[in-house]
Parts: C-alpha cells; sequence; structure tokens
C-alpha cells in the first residue's frame, strides 16, 4: 500500500429554481488542498469528501417533501409539471421551508437587463454596458447564471435566494423536492447545449460546475471494465481547462473538449465526448471506469460495467442529463502523446499571392478534395477540424476554407509528408496553398 499526497481542487455544487427566470446555486470555491489516497489493487469506488455528505432517510419523515422514493411499482404519473398557477405549486412558506433545510442556498438572480428598467436594480452606466455587449455570448455567459427571456403574460415573478452550500446532501434535496414536488428537474454543468438541455422552464435546477474536484492516480486497478493503469477522478464540474493543467502537472494525455469553459462530466460525455484525440483514442465515453451519481429515486449509486451496468452503458453517449445527476467519475488516461498540427486555407477572395481569388467551382473542388482525404486523416489517427464561412475583404464578399490537420504521435516531418498528397490534389485544381510549417504541441491545447 502507498500513500499520497495529490493535490485536489474542491469546490461546491449550485442549485439552480427557475421560475420565470432560473435561479441558482451559487456556491463558493475552496482552495487547494492535500487529499490523502490510498492504492488499492482493485479501486471500488472514489468518494470526493463531498460525496461523503448524505441525505439520512430519517429526515424525511420529519419533511415529506424530501422523502425519497417508493420502492414499490410505479404507478401512473400526470404527464405535466407542476407550474407556477398551479394549485399543486409550492406555496411561499414551503419553499422558505425547502430553504431552510438546504441549509439557505437558494437565490434570486436578478435577469442581466434589470439594470435597464426602473426600480432599485437601475443603473444607467451598467445598462449601457449590457446594451453594447448584448449579443456578445461572453457576457451572456459569465455575467449571469439564469436565463431572463420570460415568455410574455407571466407577469413579475422572480426566484428565491441561494448561498453556497458544499456536499451530495444538496443534490439528495433537490432530486426529491423536485420529483415529489412534480417540478421539472433540469441538471447544468457548463451550459454548452445549443439544444436547451441544461435549462427549462419553472425547474428546479441542479448546476454542478463548481464541483471541480480531480485526483490523479498512478495506477488504478478496475475489474469491469478491466483496466490497470492511470486514471484521474474527475468532479462534475471539472472543465478543459481543468484537464489541460492536470496533463501538464502529472504528464499524461486524456481526452478534452476544445473549448475551455466545457465541464468534461456533463453533456460532453454523456453525449460522446469528442476531441483532438478521437480517432486516436477514441471518445472520452469509452475512457469511463466508473461513474457516480444521484438517480431519479434519490438513490446514490456508484456505476460500472458489472454494477448497474445497463445505466453505466446509457450514460455514455445518452445524453446529458437524461439517466440521473452525476457527481464524479473515474477515467482511464494515458501517457502524454504529442501533436503534430499544420492549416490549410483557400478562398475565393483576392490574397497575397491572387488578386482575383478562386472561382466558386474551384473553391468547391477543393472542398470536395479535401473531404475525399479525411478518411486517410482518420485512418492516422488524426482529425481535422474544418470551417467554411462567408467573408469579406474591402468591397468582397466570398467564401473561405480553413481546416487544421491534427495527427497524434506525429513528427513534423511525418506530418509534412502525410499532407503532400492532398496539397498536391489541390494543387492539380489551381488552388495555390501555402502550408506553415507544422506545429508540434506537447499535449492537446484547450482553444
Amino acid at each position: 500500500m502507498q500513500h499520497l499526497g495529490i493535490s485536489t481542487s474542491h469546490s461546491s455544487p449550485h442549485l439552480i429554481f427557475i421560475c420565470q427566470w432560473p435561479c441558482i446555486l451559487s456556491l463558493k470555491m475552496l482552495r487547494l488542498c492535500l487529499f490523502p489516497l490510498l492504492l488499492l489493487p482493485c479501486t471500488l469506488a472514489v468518494n470526493f469528501a463531498w460525496e461523503n455528505i448524505q441525505l439520512d432517510p430519517s429526515e424525511s419523515l420529519i419533511y415529506p417533501a424530501i422523502r425519497f422514493a417508493d420502492p414499490s411499482p410505479s404507478r401512473p404519473t400526470p404527464p405535466c409539471k407542476t407550474i407556477p398557477g398551479d394549485l399543486d405549486w409550492p406555496s411561499e412558506e414551503e419553499w422558505v421551508r425547502f430553504n431552510d433545510t438546504l441549509g439557505g442556498v437558494l437565490l434570486k438572480p436578478r435577469p442581466l437587463a434589470a439594470v435597464c428598467y426602473a426600480g432599485s436594480a437601475y443603473d444607467g452606466e451598467k445598462c449601457d454596458e449590457v446594451t453594447r455587449g448584448w449579443g456578445s455570448t461572453k457576457l451572456q455567459y459569465f455575467r449571469r447564471p439564469n436565463i431572463d427571456h420570460v415568455p410574455m403574460g407571466v407577469g413579475k415573478r422572480l426566484c428565491t435566494h441561494i448561498r453556497p452550500k458544499l456536499d451530495l446532501h444538496t443534490r439528495w434535496l433537490a432530486v426529491n423536492f423536485a420529483r415529489n414536488m412534480k417540478i421539472r428537474l433540469v441538471v447544468k454543468t457548463s451550459g454548452h447545449d445549443p439544444n436547451g438541455k441544461s435549462i427549462g422552464g419553472y425547474s428546479l435546477s441542479i448546476w454542478t460546475y463548481s464541483l471541480r474536484s480531480l485526483t490523479y492516480f498512478p495506477t488504478y486497478t478496475s475489474i469491469s471494465p478491466s483496466y490497470s493503469g492511470q486514471a484521474v477522478a474527475l468532479g462534475a464540474g471539472i472543465r478543459a481547462a481543468d484537464g489541460s493543467v492536470a496533463m501538464s502537472q502529472y504528464n499524461f494525455t486524456m481526452s478534452i473538449a476544445g473549448g475551455s469553459t466545457v465541464g468534461l462530466s456533463g453533456g460532453y460525455m454523456q453525449g460522446g465526448g469528442h476531441s483532438i484525440y478521437t480517432s486516436y483514442f477514441g471518445l472520452i465515453a469509452d475512457h469511463v471506469l466508473s461513474i457516480q451519481a444521484v438517480l431519479a429515486n434519490g438513490d446514490f449509486v456508484t456505476l460500472d460495467g458489472e454494477t448497474g451496468k445497463d445505466l453505466f452503458w446509457a450514460f455514455r453517449g445518452g445524453g446529458g442529463g437524461t439517466f440521473g445527476v452525476i457527481t464524479s467519475m473515474v477515467v482511464k488516461v494515458f501517457p502524454r502523446t504529442s501533436i503534430a498540427s499544420s492549416s490549410i486555407t483557400f478562398s475565393t477572395l483576392p490574397s497575397r499571392d491572387s488578386i482575383t481569388g478562386l472561382s466558386v467551382e474551384t473553391f468547391w473542388a477543393g472542398v470536395k478534395a479535401y473531404f475525399g482525404y479525411c478518411i486517410a486523416i482518420c485512418d492516422a489517427g488524426g482529425i481535422g477540424y474544418n470551417f467554411i464561412r462567408h467573408a469579406t475583404s474591402g468591397n468582397n464578399t466570398g467564401l473561405t476554407f480553413t481546416t487544421s490537420i491534427s495527427l497524434p504521435n506525429y513528427t513534423r516531418q511525418e506530418s509534412q509528408s502525410f499532407t503532400r498528397p492532398l496539397l498536391v490534389s489541390l494543387s492539380n485544381l489551381g488552388i495555390p496553398v501555402t502550408v506553415p510549417p507544422a506545429q508540434r504541441l506537447a499535449n492537446h491545447d484547450t482553444q
């Protein structure tokens, strides 16, 4: 047995109560600390400290709204969830009691644009700032945790207040309360979901973004899936940027998202989880060794290839927030693997190399040639992120194609040799492509 001191980042879960606007459980991040680990021949489960603070079933005897699900065969339930105005919607007193049970963690965040309207929140200077930046996704993403688009005619309804709390107990309470009160429940990690599955009107939302704990295992052994090697335990809020830091610190490689703020355990993994290493190592869903989750009935479970194997299979690609609330997961990681990357660009717009630019026909012929080469890229374990954009140059408008071909475990010279047949094909079409020298990255850098 070997005791290790592993640097682990701890932070806390967020609950969001959404009326017309989502409300958030905004939780403070804890400072870095040393977390002692015991390496055993076979690791069955990894609990972070905040996963050990669990709900005692006896609490529901005092407060039935947080009771666990009835284990008897399920009965038919109404097809619709409760919304404000329904007789079954919790009263203000009920919300206050729930908030007290949580330890005072319900929030009442104002909409971002509230500074532009008459009332205590009005601020002309901040209103100008919001108005100028309203089209910015960064403003929308980083400046507020709620959704402020309200259906017409719903009136002025805001939500209750939330303060930080760090434990699994709050999630249990949220899942049980939402189920028993027939309120829609949604789960959000970082909110990178164009389909909007991480939000929901009139819902209780569990926000996992600040559960930023990470523990590295130099040796981890799993029975099912059968594995022995390096692994990391990731709290539900670990982002790609955190994964990138860990890769540099512990000298390993793992599949992470290209966007630095994407949460790895949320919709990213639960939707499959592609990365720059996908053709080489596979999706991150392929690398999961175990999952800790709270299910809809309130049970806190550890899932792997033997225990709860159907749910373990479903979580890994079945969609974010579909089967339960993931609190953490363990994934296998790989020896440090460098990447050689080269870029290609061509356009119908004039450039320094061409006064007239490509014809539209030649442009699309070049795109076709590139996609014809994609099979070779994937077979080589590489990946090519590519974009076709409308672009302008002076008074001219046109199309621009760009791609970055990334090849894990290739040298610069090998990368240049690999892309040469594609460059010859483009040249034969009359597309003069100048490729910058290939770059060799020590690991995957998030974009």
